[in-house]
Parts: C-alpha cells; sequence; structure tokens
C-alpha cells in the first residue's frame, strides 16, 4: 500500500513540477528570436526551412555546420519550421516543454535510485527553476542543450533498470538512448563515468571489501566500455566539426596557461553563481589575459578543500562525493582547455552539472535535519517553509533574467551592464543599431568593441560599415582596410573598398580590390558585376563584358548584370547578342530604357517582333 501511494504521490509530483517549469517560464512564448545565433540555427538556415527531405536529412547527419556534429538537434529544428515556420513562440514552446519533462524525468530518475520522494523533488525543483538554466531555455540556438538532457535522462533511468534487471535488451536500449544523446549534443560524453558514480551511490554496487574493491571496480568499468567507446567516436566528430568550422582556439591565441587558470576560476565562480546567481549574462567574454593570482590561490584552495572534505565523507555521507564528482567531470569537457569560443564561462554549461551539487546539499541539509533525535513538528515546517522561500527566489531571478532574452537589444545591453569589457555585446549591439539606422549609436558601440579587441578584423569591417552609413567614407576605408591587414582574406571587406573607390570614380583602385576580394570568393556574380562597371568606367569594354557574362553564369536572375551586358554588347557592336541580354533584362524585371530601346534598333531591328 505504502508502494503504491508513493508511486502516485512522485508522479503527482513530477506533473506539478512541469506545471511549475511551464509558469516560471511562461514569458519566454512572448520574446522573439536574437542574432546570438538564432539566424544560424533556424532564421537564415536553407536546409532547416527546406523541411524534412531527403537532401535536408543528408545535410543533418553530414554537416559541420555551426562547427558542431549534432543531427538529431537539426531535425528537431525542422520539425520546428514544419510546425511554427518563423514564428519564434513555437520554438520557443519546444524548449520550454523539453525543459519541463527534463524536470520531471530528474524527480522520477533520483526517485527510482534513491527511494526518497521528497529530496529527489526539491532537487528536481532547483533544477526547474534556477536562473543559470534560464539560458538553456530561453535561447532557440540552444535546444542542443535541453534535447540531449531528454536523452541523459532517458539512457540513465534505462540504466538503472538494467541494473535491477540484467536484462541484456536493455542495455542495448541504454546504448541506442546514448547515441542519440550525443547525437543531440556531444555534453553527453561523460555519462557513461556518471554511470560509474551512479554505481558508487546510491546503486552501492562497489563493495567495501579491500580485496575486492579494485576488481568490482574493474568489472564496473568493463561493463561501461561500449558506451565509452560511442563517447570516443563522438569526441573525434565533434572535434573535427569544431576545428573545421573554426572554433578551437590555437595555442598561440590562447595559452594553454590562460586556459588551466580560467578553467580553475570557472569552477569556483559557476558554484558562487549558483548560490548567488546575480549579473547573469550572455556572452561572458574571454579576456585572454592573465588572472590576478590571489584568484587562482583562492580558487585552487577552494577546490582542494571541497575534494579533501568529499573524501573523507564518503563513508558516512557518500552522496557528496558522489554530488562533487558529478559537478567536476560533467563540467570537465566545457572548461575550456580545448577551448572553443570566445566565452571564459556560460551559464549553459552548468545544465547537467549543477545536479550534482543540488543532490549533495539537498541529501547533507535532510542528513544534518535527520540526525537530530526526531525533528519535531515546527522544525518541520521551518524547513518546508525555508524550501519554498528558496525556491520562490530562484523563480523570481529567473523571471528576471527570462526578460533580458525578450529580444537581442535587451540581451546585449544586460551584458554590457553586467559585465567588464565584453566586446562581443558592443560588436553584437553596434550591428542592431546599425541596421536600425541609430548610426551614432552603433559607431559608440563598435568603437567600443575596437578599443577592448583592437584585433578582431569583424568589428573593423562592422565599424567601416557603420561609418559609410553616417557619410564618413574615409573613416570607413580605413576600417576596411585595418581589417584587410588582420585577415587579408576576408572579401567583404576588399569587396567594400571597390565599391567606396568605385564611387570615387577611382576604377583602377576599385578594380585592384575586387580582384582580391575575388581571390576569396571566386564565385560571387556582386563582385564580377562591379568589376564590370570599372572596367566600363575606364573604357575596358571588352573586359567588362567578360566580367558581366561571368556575372550573369553565376547568377543567371542577376537583372542589373543583364543590363550592364546589353549596353556593353552594343558598344562592342554585337547587338543581336545585345537584344537577347536586353529581353533578359526586362524578363526578369529590369527597369524600361526607352533610349536604350531607340538607339539598338537603328542599328538593328529588335529579332523578337521584326517580320522575316
Amino acid at each position: 500500500m505504502n508502494m503504491l501511494q508513493d508511486n502516485g504521490k512522485v508522479y503527482l509530483l513530477a506533473l506539478l513540477l512541469a506545471v511549475l517549469v511551464i509558469v516560471a517560464y511562461q514569458p519566454v512564448l512572448y520574446h522573439d528570436f536574437v542574432t546570438y545565433d538564432d539566424d544560424t540555427y533556424v532564421i537564415s538556415n536553407y536546409n532547416i526551412q527546406r523541411g524534412f527531405t531527403a537532401a535536408s536529412i543528408k545535410w543533418a547527419f553530414t554537416t559541420a555546420h555551426a562547427s558542431n556534429w549534432h543531427p538529431v538537434t537539426w531535425l528537431s529544428h525542422m520539425a520546428d519550421y514544419k510546425l511554427y515556420k518563423l514564428v519564434p513562440s513555437g520554438h520557443h514552446l519546444t524548449n520550454l516543454l523539453l525543459h519541463a519533462a527534463n524536470s520531471a524525468l530528474l524527480l522520477l530518475l533520483l526517485w527510482a535510485l534513491t527511494g526518497s520522494v521528497w529530496r529527489s523533488a526539491f532537487v528536481a525543483a532547483l533544477f526547474a527553476v534556477h536562473p543559470l538554466h534560464v539560458e538553456s531555455v530561453a535561447w532557440v540556438a540552444e535546444r542542443k542543450d535541453v534535447l540531449s538532457t531528454l536523452f541523459w535522462m532517458l539512457t540513465t533511468l534505462a540504466y538503472v533498470s538494467y541494473v535491477r534487471s540484467r536484462r541484456r535488451l536493455m542495455y542495448v536500449l541504454v546504448m541506442v538512448l546514448y547515441a542519440v544523446g550525443l547525437m543531440a549534443k556531444p555534453m553527453l560524453v561523460t555519462l557513461p563515468f556518471t554511470l560509474l558514480i551512479l554505481d558508487y551511490w546510491p546503486l552501492q554496487r562497489f563493495k567495501p571489501a579491500r580485496s575486492g574493491g579494485w576488481k568490482v571496480f574493474r568489472q564496473l568499468f568493463a561493463e561501461k566500455l561500449p558506451l565509452i567507446a560511442i563517447a570516443l567516436a563522438s569526441c573525434a566528430v565533434t572535434f573535427y566539426a569544431q576545428r573545421h568550422g573554426g572554433a578551437v582556439m590555437n595555442l598561440q591565441t590562447m595559452p594553454l596557461s590562460v586556459r588551466i587558470d580560467n578553467a580553475v576560476l570557472s569552477y569556483i565562480k559557476y558554484l558562487l553563481k549558483m548560490a548567488w546567481p546575480q549579473n547573469l549574462a550572455v556572452p561572458y567574454p574571454h579576456l585572454k589575459t592573465e588572472i590576478p593570482l590571489w584568484q587562482i590561490a583562492a580558487s585552487l584552495i577552494g577546490l582542494t578543500g571541497i575534494s579533501i572534505w568529499s573524501v573523507l565523507q564518503r563513508v558516512r555521507r557518500p552522496y557528496i562525493l558522489a554530488g562533487w564528482l558529478w559537478y567536476a567531470l560533467t563540467l570537465l569537457p566545457v572548461i575550456g582547455i580545448v577551448q572553443v569560443g570566445e566565452q571564459s564561462m556560460a551559464d549553459r554549461y552548468t545544465y547537467i552539472p549543477l545536479i550534482g551539487i543540488f543532490i549533495a546539499v539537498t541529501w547533507l541539509a535532510h542528513s544534518i535535519l535527520a540526525g537530530k533525535k526526531r525533528p519535531d513538528a515546527p522544525v518541520i515546517i521551518i524547513c518546508a517553509v525555508a524550501c519554498v522561500l528558496v525556491l520562490t527566489a530562484l523563480s523570481l531571478v529567473t523571471g528576471k533574467q527570462l526578460s533580458h532574452w525578450k529580444d537581442s537589444t535587451s540581451l546585449y545591453r544586460n551584458a554590457i551592464a553586467v559585465t567588464v569589457d565584453n566586446w562581443v555585446a558592443y560588436n553584437n549591439l553596434g550591428i542592431i543599431l546599425k541596421d536600425a539606422g541609430k548610426l551614432d549609436e552603433a559607431v559608440g558601440c563598435l568603437e567600443q568593441a575596437v578599443v577592448i579587441s583592437p584585433n578582431s578584423h569583424q568589428i573593423h569591417y562592422n565599424l567601416g560599415d557603420a561609418y559609410a552609413g553616417l557619410g564618413r567614407i574615409d573613416d570607413a576605408i580605413t576600417e576596411y582596410k585595418t581589417c584587410l591587414q588582420l585577415k587579408p582574406d576576408f572579401a567583404n571587406a576588399s569587396a567594400k573598398l571597390g565599391m567606396h573607390y568605385s564611387k570615387q570614380a577611382d576604377s583602377r583602385q576599385a578594380i585592384k580590390y575586387f580582384e582580391q576580394a575575388l581571390k576569396c570568393s571566386p564565385k560571387n556574380s556582386f563582385i564580377h558585376y562591379n568589376i564590370g562597371v570599372a572596367q566600363m568606367n575606364m573604357g575596358k569594354l571588352a573586359d567588362a563584358e567578360e566580367a558581366f557574362k561571368k556575372a550573369v553564369g553565376l547568377n543567371p536572375e542577376y537583372a542589373k548584370a543583364y543590363g550592364k551586358l546589353a549596353v556593353v554588347l552594343y558598344n562592342n557592336a554585337k547587338y543581336a547578342d545585345a537584344w537577347a541580354a536586353l529581353h533578359k533584362f526586362e524578363e526578369l524585371g529590369g527597369a524600361d530604357n526607352t533610349e536604350f530601346h531607340k538607339q539598338l534598333s537603328a542599328k538593328m531591328p529588335n529579332p523578337a517582333t521584326s517580320t522575316p
């Protein structure tokens, strides 16, 4: 009877937990997409928007787009686009439902592992409403986080079932769910080792006897070898994808010493943000400078102290060591030793790791309370009220953090307000303001970004665009040239210089930069077109004809190129070809040019209208 009551209680709590998540996170349904990767994943992704075709599915399983290999995540975005098109609320709803499911599954998993309903419920509630998890839920492009965690939970539940039933088919299910989870996000590479942690506590599969302890460990480790093999394969594919996409920084750009210092400090900073979740932002910029020695020393002392204390508690309170190992291990792939991207840390990286800390703290608090002879009613009531207050406070902070994700402008303004020297936020906000026509404010942001990160070619390019919008052409040219000094193969900067010199009637300089752009982007019809215009202005009509033909060959729908080609062909006395180019120009919606018609008709009747 008690078992049936517990079953009913835990399933009701799981349902209530899912409702809590939906209530806490429902503002996200009114949010927009953000420019921070949402365009890469959904808004501007043609392969996502063409749906479940053979070509798009093949692309999902073979691409390293966005410097990752996660085909299951791509398929989920395809499904969302099929359902919601580019309506952001639908995409946010999917993330929200996945987080609700993860929270409920965490409760069921901990209950299955420990048999404790209320402690499991409190850990799951902390996971559900903690502000550090807003980034994973409110960011459409971070679908991979909530989706992969769904398979983490399912894989671990299947593993618990395997341990208790010893059925081989259940182990096969563990392997399948794990492989699918890795195809949603490679963060799951540490899962086989967290299963070993669960073997230690709470499954208690290790024998305490000194003579048999290592033998049991070797057996349990061997049991995980198929999963470890899958993880290693995922690591290899992920490293290739990130290296191929240029996301992995080399040691010259960021030395190993800087990475290790940042990693040590980040382990502590995540714990501090967990306990006091303030000044949360995306991104936290990596300043690539030496961290003050006192901070590294304090962090090392803190990590060493927690580790030693956890080991000393391993017999009396094994959940402390289990929770600490869970946290330390699952953060390892994203702690920055292999630096991917520009961030020093990220809230989304705590989505799975903090589960270990939540477990350790919750079980420790219960142990202290249970250490009393028999807690009286007032003590129990006080503890219950304290739990409610903690969850309420976290929910309020989560609501505040969600408001920063309502659109891109809010996201970057918050990052600038709560972080120091955040050149990424200044740069991204500058682009948004430039596109909105707020050019003076955009220039201010981009100039600040250049001061912080003077060696970023992209910022100089963006600042050049903002200067050009204000009519400060000389300043724009200076920024484009600086961009090319930092990255000589940046085709867009060369093309912009070509355009500006064309407007200044300096065709030789224009052609020089357009040809430089072509070396990097030889199939760019726009550049070929502009070379043709510059050649026309210099009177090099044969070269201009060749350039325009290349432009329309690369882009058969390029109306302006057909219009210019018709004029050049006319001047080269190729009247029949000129008529053909003119017809194509008009067919594609080009403006009517009566005067040119008269000139061409005077040389040769229109073959489309003349009678034989």
